[in-house]
């Protein structure tokens, strides 16, 4: 509980956390997560934890994998990340480009800790949140890619945005091999071949989440544990443009008149079983006449090829005949 408050005192206090939270919590994520209590509960069967939809959502109707689909997409997802799709102790070092990359950008306060939504806490996000498929998601920090990889198999047209090179490099390599294995999961007519036909677009931006326009999300995700409160206002300052009824998922709320604040939940992280995600929606507001987005935001297919890698949605397999 010390380790809590002192992330909340001032950016290093909120680094220090992050980092003594990732080395202690990283080694202990199997067995320590058959143990937690509460609507949230997360399983180990056959070495894949479910998440357990139970309670009552911040807004009805998302997405809910059955048990069985859970573990289809967790196999999936485990072989497209070459057996590292459950996040692992050496995953979170940070390189000294890395570093320099977001000290660049102007964002070097989060770029001290790195951490990761658990798989099974991501379908929590997705169900608590009311995701459909064919909603637009994007993940603003988004590592490895390994949560907007999970949305886009549950059937969202998702996106993610990083700025560190070789997790970046990771996340494109890893869409290169889902674009093949969900080939031959359509061929197989697994259980997962409902979810990957009505699949959209799955894209990794390699840029700054500030230079891209995301305005067209239903839901945003942001790990913003470790953001000062200048990056917040910067996101904030896009956000605001986005759709009434747009949904931001964070750790630290976004200020300001065009947020309103409808819930939150709880989902296992790799430095916390029990970090609390809010939930927050964009109010009808009135805007000044004359304002306009900011001019230097690029959507995502405006990038080129070396900065975004992207696939379609899944197209269906001709049936073999005899």
């Amino acid at each position: 509980q010390a380790a809590t408050w002192l992330a909340f005192l001032c950016p290093a206090g909120r680094a220090l956390c992050l980092r003594m939270s990732i080395e202690t919590a990283a080694t202990a994520t199997q067995e320590a997560a058959k143990k937690v209590p509460g609507p949230e509960r997360h399983v180990a069967v056959a070495g894949v934890r479910l998440a357990k939809y139970s309670g009552k959502a911040v807004q009805p109707g998302g997405v809910c994998f059955s048990d069985e689909m859970q573990r289809a997409a967790a196999l999936l997802l485990q072989k497209a990340y070459c057996g590292r799709y459950r996040p692992r102790l050496g995953d979170f070092h940070v390189s000294p480009e890395e570093v320099k990359a977001f000290e660049d950008a102007g964002i070097h306060e989060g770029a001290a800790g790195y951490g990761e939504l658990l798989p099974e806490g991501v379908l929590t996000l997705l169900w608590n949140v009311g995701a459909k498929r064919g909603m637009r998601f994007y993940d603003l920090g988004a590592g490895t890619g390994k949560v907007t990889a999970l949305a886009w198999v549950a059937g969202l047209h998702a996106t993610g945005v990083e700025l560190a090179k070789a997790r970046w490099e990771t996340a494109r390599k890893a869409m290169l091999k889902l674009q093949e294995l969900t080939t031959g999961e359509l061929n197989r007519r697994t259980i997962l071949e409902e979810s990957l036909l009505s699949s959209f677009g799955l894209d990794m931006v390699y840029s700054s989440f500030n230079d891209v326009d995301f305005t067209d999300a239903d839901i945003i995700f942001v790990s913003s544990l470790l953001f000062s409160k200048e990056m917040l206002q910067a996101l904030a300052e896009t956000a605001r443009w986005m759709k009434p009824g747009a949904r931001i998922v964070s750790q630290q709320p976004f200020e300001g008149e065009w947020f309103e604040e409808t819930g939150g939940f709880s989902a296992p992280t790799s430095w916390n079983h029990h970090a609390w995600w809010t939930v927050q929606e964009v109010v009808p507001s009135a805007l000044g006449g004359g304002e306009q987005k900011p001019a230097n935001l690029k959507r995502p297919d405006e990038f080129d090829a070396a900065r975004r890698c992207n696939l379609v949605g899944c197209q269906q397999v001709p049936r073999a005949t005899a």
